[in-house]
């Protein structure tokens, strides 16, 4: 009678039971990053663009990001950016939204048309400071810093240019799932160069920076 060549291995079915497990395992972890990351393009600046400049092709380019940071206004097409003009400065590697660029030139030198010499713009993203959802453009803020040992205003009065945040769906809760998927903001302000400096460096070493809305009485008695 013939005997089998093959010799059992001891403890064989266990390592099939582990090797089986660990294939499901890893099929299960690509599944679900399948589910979560979906690819998506974004027009954003190439470099750093100085305001009222026409973009040319070498001013921005495509990049491809999760759809879930896609922000819903953002450009997706090169031909929707390129040709326009600049309403503000654009800094490398930002998404490009379409209240930034302007088609007419003289539309964007009269945006800028009411600053004065020692004004300037800037950008701040969400992930830098808080401000409330209601905000809209030409709105005025104050800002304040939030130190371990102080709370200090650093900017007294700042004009919204454009808040890109979206505003709430009223009677919507979102659930710490949705508002860890909501893209990143930006909102752009009109304000004295120092304070604009004050802002920028409270932003690096405050614990947290609030802008919040000025009372039109405020705001009137500037």
């Amino acid at each position: 009678m013939l005997k089998s060549s093959f010799k059992k291995i001891p403890g064989g079915s266990l390592l099939l039971t582990a090797l089986l497990t660990g294939i499901l395992a890893a099929t299960g972890v690509y599944a679900a990053f399948a589910s979560v990351y979906q690819p998506a393009q974004v027009v954003v600046a190439a470099r750093n663009v100085e305001p009222l400049k026409k973009i040319g092709p070498g001013d921005v380019k495509v990049i491809t990001i999760s759809r879930r940071d896609l922000h819903p206004r953002a450009l997706t097409q090169l031909g929707q950016a390129i040709g326009a003009y600049t309403r503000m400065p654009l800094v490398e590697g930002e998404m490009l939204f379409p209240e930034k660029l302007v088609r007419d030139p003289g539309q964007a030198v009269e945006a800028y048309g009411t600053m004065k010499p020692d004004e300037t713009l800037i950008t701040l993203k969400s992930s830098q400071v808080n401000w409330p959802d209601v905000l809209r453009d030409g709105d005025f803020v104050s800002a304040l810093a939030v130190y371990p040992d102080r709370v200090e205003e650093v900017a007294t009065h700042a004009r919204v240019v454009h808040n890109s945040k979206p505003l709430p769906i009223l009677g919507e809760l979102q659930s710490a799932r949705e508002a860890e998927a909501r893209p990143t903001s930006e909102i752009t302000l009109l304000l004295n160069r120092e304070e604009a400096k004050k802002i920028l460096m409270a932003t690096i070493s405050a614990k947290l920076v609030y802008l919040l809305p000025q009372s039109p009485e405020k705001v009137a008695a500037r």
